[in-house]
């Protein structure tokens, strides 16, 4: 039952005094409109209008409840305008969690959308390893990978492919590796912060049923894809 909707009737037929004035304004049949009056009267168990073919006339019980019917619908009201002004042009304060490379990409590029709407605060938490939202009083994440809690409400913005890299100064000193096997003699950089462990994965031109592991190690590790990144560049050895 449309608790809102059928409070509206009972409140424009108790003004008009007629069903069938009511069903016109709105566009629909009159046994549309009593229905709804009758689903209202059945859920506070009182009748609420007298019946007759000259006039419809509110009972006692139908009287006692117009102030108060009158009151939730027009909180209902206020609500759902509150909630589109809000919409319309967003305000508060927003904190997001991204991963530390989005974070860094996006940090030049979130003042153009708080110029645009004035009223919005970001605050943005840059971390690779998955938190939680609710304790940590977060609005949304951006997540790299599987989303296993299947209690959130999830979108898919993009897709990634992952490459491995070394800086050519690692490569003057090593051979290059030409299969991913290779890697297994590497100085390999792992970053514990993803949620992955030190297996890197492979695929054949994409096709699953080709892929294979590597487990790789290495001198250094972080728990953060910048510290990894830079470690790389100085040609620290490969990084995925």
């Amino acid at each position: 039952m449309d608790l809102i909707a059928n409070l509206r009737s009972f409140l424009r037929v108790s003004e008009t005094g007629s069903f069938s004035t009511v069903a016109a304004e709105r566009g629909v049949t009159q046994p549309a409109i009593s229905r709804q009056v009758t689903a209202l009267e059945e859920y506070l168990g009182a009748r609420l209008f007298q019946r007759s073919t000259q006039a419809v006339t509110l009972t006692e019980e139908g009287r006692c409840i117009i102030e108060a019917a009158r009151d939730i619908v027009d909180a209902a009201d206020e609500l759902f305008h509150s909630v589109t002004r809000r919409t319309k042009s967003p305000e508060g304060l927003v904190r997001v969690a991204l991963p530390v490379p989005i974070g860094l990409f996006l940090s030049d590029r979130i003042p153009s959308l708080l110029h645009r709407y004035e009223k919005l605060s970001v605050e943005v938490v840059m971390r690779d390893r998955v938190g939680n939202l609710v304790e940590e009083g977060l609005d949304l994440e951006v997540r790299i990978g599987d989303i296993e809690n299947a209690s959130l409400v999830c979108r898919r913005i993009g897709s990634t492919s992952t490459l491995i890299v070394a800086a050519p100064e690692y490569l003057e000193r090593t051979q290059c590796p030409q299969h991913p096997r290779d890697l297994e003699h590497h100085d390999c950089m792992v970053n514990r912060g993803s949620g992955r462990d030190a297996v890197w994965w492979f695929t054949e031109d994409g096709e699953q049923e080709a892929e294979c592991s590597v487990s790789v190690h290495g001198s250094f590790s972080a728990d953060n894809a910048a510290a990894i990144h830079r470690a790389a560049l100085a040609g620290q050895g490969i990084a995925s």
